[in-house]
This record gives structure tokens, C-alpha cells and sequence, in this order.
């Protein structure tokens, strides 16, 4: 299994160990094991047991492993067991040679077929999602699917989503590409970005919505076109390894600054179309550019910068209030209440779509846990003064961002804060969309919209 995996492994929280566990494999039959159990636990306490078992699974990968079964429960839950035991071409024998699935990942298979609890970690889900393709065990794949949709990070959505392409599950598909486009930076930068197919890469340099600057998106695409083209990595090897994905990158936006010091020198653009895109620039769009493709990606990020604003001397504090909330909320209903404890940057937009991606402040190191709406969330990373959120927040009325800070609770929060909530009156356009910030936290330095 991939490293890339590994980070979900850890997040499930799953002990793999107990999969070993000899006491599954020697299940032990008493005269009356029957008694008081459903049908169900009847069923599960079969499970690895050798008792009116009439088929064993044995392994190419390791001889020494073997598991026994019942083929009228493995017939049960899928149709594929179902041919192979009782079809027209049944397999004889007393035992099954799995050659492309492992011990522990079959074990994992029969436990669900048997119990419904397969125990997916971040180690097997990819294998078991192959064997549950395989056997078509439908509930399988859902779970599967469900662990991998809440467990996407940088450093797997790349092989995720390759596998959903692949086993055409479409939701698992949209998911990993939303995750994209709105972590784009972070994505584009990881390992795996330069593992993915060349339909994906093409795909995800078309979309408007990536949430990157263009210049980053010519650079992660250039490394790509650099891990395929083996040994040769002149400008025309790597030019034919991106095909068509070359002509998605807006090289138009790329600032003129960039465009010489870094595409230029790559090589990968012919003279001619050098030529076309400094003349574009020079004469401010008003020659063609042929293949190439213009336009700003709404998804890029928007910073907007409130370092110039002296919070202490220009700004009025908001009475004594605590370090623990940030409120984002319709200007025009504030509440008192919500006044006297917040540590607040208050966001009011006028129009849609505009989301919240990251913060950065002085206070971000002593961020100890977030909530939306009061409801917790463990979707954001920091590093150093800068906090991401994975799944950015649509900025709309009455959203409330609460950060719990270190050495900060309520009990104290009228006693002697540590940090202040300024008000504030700063009007800014996102994205074609103004917004008004109404009030800022003592060390926030900016905020960054997609």
C-alpha cells in the first residue's frame, strides 16, 4: 500500500492488529452456541470457523495461510461466489487459490460477508475496495467509498480519485475533484500530483473553478510532464507528454515578471508562440492568441492584506472580550449578545459563492480548536501564523467561526483577556462580490477567499 495512505491509517483510529487476531480463527463450537442468538449472530459466530464449513480459501502470496468458509453464506451475499460455487462452471474442490488478493485483505472481506464490520483502515480500504469490485459485494464498496470521501487529504486525493475514475463511482469521483479545486496550492505541490493520469491532469487544468495561481499551475504541470518523459526532459519531450493539457494553463495571466523568468527559459513553448503571448501582453489583448486559452479562474485565491490597519491607535476595541470566538454574520442583524463574546472578524457579502480558505495572525499559534455554527470541526491545518481550512467555509449571513484559543475559556472571559476584538468598517470586492468587515481580531493579518 502507498505512503500516501498511511496518514489515513492513523485517522481511523483502527487497531489492524486485531485482524490477527487467533482467537477470530479458532472459533469455538459449544453444543448449545445456538441459543438466544438471531439469526445474524448465528451467521457471525461462523465466521473463520471450521464448523459445517465445506470450502477453505488458501493464498498464492502465502502458503501457510488458510480460511475456512460456507459456501451457502458466501453465495448469500454476493452472486459472484454464487457462479463460482454453484454455477454451470463451479469451481471442485474443497479449496479456492486466490492469486490478486492478500490474506489480510480477504480476511477482511469474509468479515464482512459474515458480520457486516469489515474494520476499513487507511492501510487496506484500497485493496478491499478492489476485492469488493471483484466479488461485487455492493455494501463493501459503499463503506469503502464512505471512508474515502471523509478521509481525503493533499496527499491521497490524487490516488483516490484515479481509483474512483477507474471503478466509475461518480460521488467519490466529484468529491476528490472539489477537493482539488479548493486546495488546489496544496495539491498541486503534493507527491502524488505527478502520479496522475493524463485524462486527470487534463481535466483538472480546464477547470475555472482551480484555486491556484497560474504560474503554480504551469509549474506542477512542467514537473508532471518532467516525472513522464524518463530520461530525455528537453522542452519538445515534455511538450508531448502534456498534449492538450499544455494549451489549459492561461498563460495570459501569468504575471509578465513570471512569464520571463520561468516559462520562457522552460523551453517548452515554441518561438512563435513566445512571440503571440508577449505581443498579447504588450498590446493589453488586443491580438489573438490562437490556441491558447484566456480568462481568470474565479477559483484562484483573493487575499485581502489588513496588516496596514493599526489595530491599537486607528481601530475602537470591543469592549473585554475573550480570545475564543471569531463571528461571521449579517452586519446589518448583529446581535449585542453575539458582541459581548466574540474575538470576531464579521464578514457581510453581498452576492454568492465567495468561501473562506485561510487566515493568517498572530493568534493562529494559540488556536487549540474551531467551530462552525457550534458545531466542531477538525478540517483545518496551521503552520506558524497561517491556518487552512480543507474544506473552505462559504461566507454567508449568520455564520459563526469560533476559534478556542490556549489558556482561554469563558469562566475568565470578563477577567483579563489576553486578546481584543477590534470594530472595524473595511470594505472590500472578492471575486466581483463586496464584502464588509466589521470586525477584526488584535493580530490578524489576512484573510483569503476562493
Amino acid at each position: 500500500m502507498s505512503k500516501k495512505m498511511s496518514r489515513m491509517a492513523a485517522r481511523s483510529g483502527k487497531d489492524s492488529s486485531a485482524m490477527s487476531s487467533n482467537s477470530e480463527m479458532e472459533s469455538s463450537v459449544d453444543n448449545d452456541w445456538r441459543e438466544s442468538r438471531t439469526v445474524a449472530q448465528c451467521v457471525s459466530h461462523l465466521c473463520f470457523s471450521e464448523h459445517l464449513s465445506d470450502i477453505s480459501f488458501t493464498f498464492s502470496d502465502d502458503k501457510s495461510v488458510k480460511f475456512p468458509a460456507h459456501k451457502f453464506v458466501l453465495s448469500m451475499r454476493s452472486d459472484v461466489f454464487e457462479t463460482m460455487f454453484y454455477g454451470s462452471l463451479a469451481e471442485g474442490g474443497e479449496t479456492v487459490l486466490i492469486k490478486d488478493v492478500k490474506p489480510d485483505v480477504m480476511k477482511t472481506i469474509l468479515r464482512f460477508v459474515y458480520t457486516d464490520k469489515p474494520e476499513i483502515d487507511g492501510n487496506n480500504v484500497l485493496p478491499c475496495l478492489y476485492a469488493a469490485k471483484k466479488y461485487n459485494l455492493s455494501g463493501l464498496v459503499k463503506q469503502c467509498s464512505n471512508f474515502l470521501q471523509n478521509n481525503i487529504d493533499e496527499n491521497n486525493v490524487c490516488q483516490i480519485i484515479e481509483h474512483a475514475i477507474f471503478y466509475q463511482m461518480n460521488p467519490l469521483q466529484e468529491r476528490c475533484l472539489s477537493f482539488i479545486m479548493d486546495n488546489a496550492a496544496s495539491v498541486l505541490s503534493a507527491p502524488g500530483f505527478i502520479e496522475l493520469s493524463h485524462a486527470t491532469l487534463l481535466n483538472i487544468l480546464k477547470q475555472d473553478e482551480l484555486a491556484s495561481e497560474e504560474i503554480d499551475v504551469f509549474k506542477a504541470a512542467m514537473k508532471w510532464a518532467e516525472h513522464n518523459c524518463g530520461e530525455s526532459k528537453s522542452g519538445q519531450n515534455m511538450r508531448d507528454q502534456l498534449g492538450e493539457a499544455l494549451f489549459q494553463i492561461r498563460f495570459p495571466n501569468i504575471p509578465i515578471e513570471d512569464f520571463a523568468r520561468v516559462v520562457t527559459p522552460s523551453g517548452i513553448l515554441t518561438n512563435e508562440e513566445l512571440l503571440t503571448l508577449y505581443q498579447f501582453n504588450a498590446t493589453k489583448g488586443s491580438t489573438p492568441l490562437g490556441k491558447f486559452r484566456q480568462g481568470e479562474r474565479p477559483g484562484a485565491p483573493i487575499s485581502v492584506n489588513l496588516g496596514q490597519y493599526m489595530y491599537e491607535h486607528s481601530l475602537q476595541r470591543m469592549g473585554r472580550s475573550s480570545g475564543c470566538y471569531l463571528n461571521i454574520q449579517d452586519y446589518n442583524n448583529r446581535s449585542r449578545q453575539n458582541q459581548l463574546f466574540s474575538n470576531q472578524f464579521q464578514v457581510k457579502p453581498i452576492g454568492k459563492s465567495v468561501k473562506l480558505k485561510s487566515v493568517t495572525g498572530t493568534f493562529v499559534g494559540k488556536i487549540t480548536g474551531i467551530a462552525t455554527n457550534g458545531i466542531q470541526r477538525a478540517d483545518y491545518k496551521t503552520n506558524g501564523h497561517k491556518l487552512f481550512f480543507d474544506n473552505p467555509i462559504d461566507i454567508s449571513d449568520n455564520i459563526s467561526v469560533q476559534f478556542y484559543l490556549s489558556n482561554e475559556n469563558m469562566i475568565n472571559a470578563f477577567q483579563q483577556p489576553n486578546h481584543s476584538t477590534f470594530n472595524s468598517n473595511i470594505q472590500e470586492n472578492v471575486k466581483g462580490q463586496d464584502i464588509t468587515i466589521t470586525a477584526i481580531p488584535k493580530g490578524l493579518e489576512t484573510i483569503t477567499f476562493v
